[in-house]
This record gives C-alpha cells, structure tokens and sequence, in this order.
C-alpha cells in the first residue's frame, strides 16, 4: 500500500466518522418523539427536581415551568442537530444540506408523534414560522403603518 492510498482511506475514514454524531443524534430525537419523551414521562424526572428548588410554588407553576424546560430542551435538540448537520457536511453546500436535513427530520418527527397518542404532533409545527418569512414582514411593517399612524393627509399642490 502506498502513502497516497493510506492517506485517501484516512480520508475516506475522518469524512465516514463526521456523519456518526449526526446519525446518532437523529436516533436520538426519534426516541425522544416517542411515548419515552412525552410530558408524562419527563415530569417524572423534571417535576420532582422543580418542587425541590421551588417547594413553595404552586402546581400550576411547576407544570408551566416544566413546560418551559420542555421548550428550551426542544430548541437545543434542533440547535445541536444544526451543528452535528453543519459538521458534517463541511464542504460544499454544508447549509443547504444542513437545512435539508434538518427541515426532513423535524417534519418526520412531527408525522412521528402525531400517530403517538401520548404525544401531540402538528405536521405544520415544523414549516418555518411566519415571523421569518421576510415578505410576510414587509407586509406586516405596511399594514403596522397603516393601521398604527394617524392618516395622511392629502397632499396640497
């Protein structure tokens, strides 16, 4: 075997190993898409540990604040699946295919838990929110005018 050969399956090798931290992380976010990762099977680790640092607070404090944890979970699962997806696909178009993959498994995910009845999944959950949609906020910005100023007057030649 020659040094160019060695060198090309190392290569092969390092490009093979970017993509296992992504593989493994979608494993993961499926599992947590199950029943295994409903809001009845989390309060039973996140409740308890939220009435030991808050024992005053009310039911309805803990189940909000349990919710809120549950968000803040969900957008670093997503953060960290974008950078495992960016890692990955270092050359090239890594963001394109970095928003491929990761619009594909949030779609699959949401398709996932809305066959799951311990889960509550919204296909339309995973498109893109209105907010970032720049037209939409141009849109918004004329209609803000509009409807937020006082009328223009007519304009006197």
């Amino acid at each position: 075997m020659t040094l160019s050969e060695n060198q090309s399956g190392m290569r092969r090798h390092d490009h093979v190993w970017r993509f296992v931290p992504l593989v493994l992380w979608i494993g993961v976010i499926f599992l947590l898409s199950s029943s295994q990762g409903s809001f009845t099977e989390t309060s039973r680790i996140i409740r308890p540990l939220l009435e030991f640092l808050f024992p005053t607070a009310s039911p309805e404090a803990i189940t909000f604040y349990h919710g809120v944890i549950r968000k803040i979970a969900h957008f670093t699962e997503y953060a960290m699946l974008g950078f495992l997806a960016m890692r990955a696909f270092a050359a090239g178009r890594a963001v394109l295919a970095s928003s491929v993959i990761l619009i594909a498994v949030a779609t699959i995910d949401e398709i996932n838990q809305s066959f799951n009845p311990a889960r509550t999944g919204a296909v339309m959950a995973s498109r893109p929110r209105r907010r970032a949609n720049p037209t939409n906020r141009a849109s918004r910005r004329r209609s803000r005018r509009r409807w937020c100023r006082e009328p223009r007057r007519a304009i006197r030649r």
